[in-house]
């Protein structure tokens, strides 16, 4: 058994100029021993006691234990840490130590830490409380700080750092890619979907997490000062001064593996308590023809394919008889003023009659409809695409006045005092505050009025992973600046807006731009991407895609690759795309006609077209796996050559989607494998099955590391998709071992492991 082992310290009650003689506090758990530096300000030891290695720096000066923010107003706001405490103390408590430091002058604080770990955990485990006696708020509260070393090894180049952005980056090589003065990191809940990091590499890992089921405002962030990587999850707080103000969950830290699977796994087992993994897809709200392979297009309301009725229904039954599966037809172009022209969108292009029947002839055949909304923002102009670069021109809609007398009230507010506008490229919008009532019913009608047409589905696009900004206008009624009330104000309106919805229309489901953990029990699908190598949406430092998310929830809610087109397929090329997707559980999605690529009208069917056929198929066999089961680890496999990206003339121009503006695809900051393979767990837990895609023109022979207890015999059932060719056989073999493929050029491939 462990020991937990606690080193007494004496107290440190002197001024900081004080020269004092006393023994550091040290802290052990299951998995992890820190020590701290005896001046309290920061940590001179953080040892994985099954490694050995020290993941501490050793800077000249120390970062400090904490970090605050009071104030929130530009030109006020001052940034405070442990460095600036007068005096300070540590005393022993039961399983740890609690720890006092005193701020005097212009910012009177009390700051009480405590650091704690008991015997049978492998966390240590961290909480902090701030009595303010000054005249300004407490904004944000960072504590621990962890300045950790920039490389793992003399060769950093496998380092990497787990990052929750959106479904999962890799920030990789850290110690290059992260500059001096460079910090990182996204608000939860929104565009950081989880609520940990895990700094590793194939030695093992340093995970650190909030614990909190809440939704209370946080950003997981990583900055580069000096000769460390200081790791911090920074608590955001109303910008109302309050006498005295606690973190209320825990922040935690521990040591894991080589893989990030390894981090993902640590938090995956406290995830799985939360409200929001009450329920799996089979038990939830989430229609029943969702649980199913569904194949989803995207086309555009006015061109010729689909501007009447009669020529969309056509256009769809060919792709339904194709694939022989059903379709979710996601309707692009609709708003009445122009694309993302929101929320003035009634009546639609082609009038509301189009939806009504359309909706109605996809349903009678088990396909449906998708429409998206602008998410809480206000259009009130729309730039002229395609202009210069540099250049914003307008086209001659004008919302302003609309929204001056309809939307002003709802409008959300900054800390200078002003509306918010957001200018992305494809309109000049004011942030509604989720927070408003009225904010909440334009919103909400605009939703229930699609859904009335008799729409499947209606995403919250723009609001990406449900993200609330930060509002100061007390006339809405909740705390200004961030707060808990963010999370309660976006849920309470999805579950307002599901219910009503499900009530009328019993298959409809709600979707969002990208996922967010908190809010799985109102987000029945997700619009995701992860299928992408190093662009948009994900992000950071060294970035390269990872399928976090799916790792974590692939189980409690399903997402599609939307959309697998040139500019986010990993170096421009479509086919990458479908084949990760595929590999990560992903209903595909595509853009129909999109060039040739997806058009059956063209004279020959195209490659991208089979690869898709042959992936919804897989999917349909095999989708109490793919579709609805857990993620386990990546098996590994053998043999594989690594994916060499065009370079030079031979690379794809791509559109960036945050920003619309061309961009030439990198190099890939580390090496894919040509022959990709995941693994899942069949919602009854019977079935293993393994998903592998050769991304590649050329046949591959490889070998794939089959899981399971040694000696055991099972059954084999292998089926794969080449161009122009259906593979299937049954064989018997007894694990482990190493199971010997020939797979044909861009076969998409599924093995069932029973």
């Amino acid at each position: 058994m462990n020991r937990l082992i606690i080193i007494y310290t004496t107290l440190l009650l002197a001024p900081v100029a004080a020269s004092v003689a006393f023994s550091a506090p040290v802290i052990e758990s299951q998995r992890l021993r820190v020590e701290l530096r005896e001046d309290l300000n920061g940590f001179s030891a953080i040892t994985d006691r099954q490694t050995g290695r020290n993941y501490a720096a050793k800077p000249k000066k120390p970062q400090g234990l904490y970090q605050l923010r009071l104030g929130s107003k530009p030109g006020s706001v001052a940034n405070i840490t442990s460095l600036d405490a007068t005096r300070r103390k540590s005393q022993a408590i039961a399983n740890g130590f609690e720890f006092h430091f005193e701020h005097t002058g212009k910012t009177p604080l009390t700051v009480i830490c405590r650091a704690t770990a008991g015997p049978q955990d492998p966390m240590i485990r961290w909480s902090i409380k701030v009595v303010n006696n000054g005249k300004r708020p407490l904004s944000a509260i960072a504590f621990p700080l962890a300045a950790c070393v920039t490389k793992l090894d003399s060769d950093f180049s496998d380092d990497a750092i787990l990052y929750p952005a959106r479904e999962g980056t890799l920030l990789t090589k850290p110690h290059g890619e992260f500059r001096e003065g460079v910090e990182f990191g996204f608000k939860y809940p929104g565009e950081a979907s989880a609520q940990f990091m895990y700094f590793f590499d194939p030695k093992g890992g340093l995970y650190m997490a909030a614990e909190d089921g809440a939704g209370h405002p946080k950003t997981p962030a990583i900055a580069r000062e000096g000769k460390s990587l200081v790791f911090k999850i920074e608590s955001m707080q109303p910008g109302e001064l309050a006498a005295a103000v606690e973190v209320p969950y825990e922040v935690v830290w521990t040591a894991g593996g080589g893989r990030w699977e390894d981090g993902a796994e640590i938090y995956r087992q406290w995830a799985a308590k939360q409200p929001w993994c009450a329920r799996k897809i089979r038990e939830s709200s989430i229609p029943a023809w969702l649980h199913q392979s569904n194949v989803f297009l995207n086309f555009r309301v006015d061109s010729s394919a689909f501007d009447t009725v009669d020529a969309a229904d056509q256009t769809f039954k060919k792709y339904r008889d194709f694939f022989g599966l059903p379709i979710v037809a996601c309707a692009f172009g609709w708003e009445k003023n122009g694309d993302w022209i929101g929320p003035d969108y009634f009546p639609p292009v082609n009038g509301e009659s189009y939806y009504i029947d359309l909706a109605r002839r996809l349903k009678e055949r088990g396909d449906h409809m998708q429409v998206f909304t602008s998410g809480f923002r206000w259009a009130v102009k729309a730039p002229v695409k395609n202009a210069k670069a540099g250049q914003r021109v307008y086209t001659d809609y004008d919302g302003t006045a609309k929204f001056m007398r309809e939307g002003k009230a709802a409008a959300a507010i900054n800390a200078q005092g002003r509306m918010i506008l957001d200018q992305p490229a494809w309109a000049d919008n004011y942030i509604l505050c989720v927070g408003s009532a009225e904010a909440q019913k334009i919103l909400a009608d605009c939703f229930w009025h699609v859904f009335d047409w008799g729409v499947a589905g209606v995403d919250l696009d723009q609001n990406i992973g449900g993200e609330v900004d930060d509002c100061y206008n007390p006339a809405h009624g909740h705390p200004v600046g961030a707060g808990v009330w963010q999370y309660q104000a976006m849920s309470g309106f999805l579950k307002m807006v599901q219910q009503r919805a499900k009530a009328k229309h019993p298959d409809s489901f709600i979707g969002v731009e990208e996922p967010c953990e908190a809010y799985i029990p109102w987000m029945d699908v997700y619009h995701g991407r992860i299928f992408t190598d190093t662009h948009w949406p994900v992000s950071g430092p060294g970035r390269m895609a990872v399928p976090l998310y799916i790792y974590l929830y692939h189980e409690y809610q399903p997402g599609y690759a939307g959309w697998i087109d040139t500019g986010f397929s990993p170096f421009g090329i479509e086919k990458y795309g479908l084949g990760r997707a595929f590999i990560f559980g992903m209903y595909p999605g595509v853009r129909i006609p999109s060039g040739k690529m997806f058009d059956l009208s063209q004279p020959q069917i195209s490659d991208e077209l089979k690869m898709l056929r042959g992936i919804a198929r897989l999917q349909e066999w095999q989708k109490d796996s793919l579709l609805l089961g857990r993620m386990l680890p990546a098996p590994a496999v053998k043999g594989s050559p690594m994916i060499k990206p065009p370079t030079g003339s031979d690379q794809q121009e791509v559109r960036r989607g945050d920003t619309g503006e061309a961009q030439k695809r990198g190099e890939l900051p580390m090496p894919w494998p040509v022959v990709q393979a995941t693994a899942w767990q069949s919602v009854d837990g019977q079935t293993v099955c393994y998903a592998i895609a050769n991304l590649s023109d050329k046949p591959q022979k490889v070998k794939l590391e089959l899981v399971g207890a040694g000696g055991r015999e099972v059954v084999l059932e292998r089926r794969g998709y080449s161009l122009d060719e259906e593979i299937s056989e049954t064989v018997k073999v007894k694990l482990p071992m190493e199971l010997s493929l020939s797979l044909k050029p861009w076969e998409v491939a599924a093995i069932s492991q029973r």
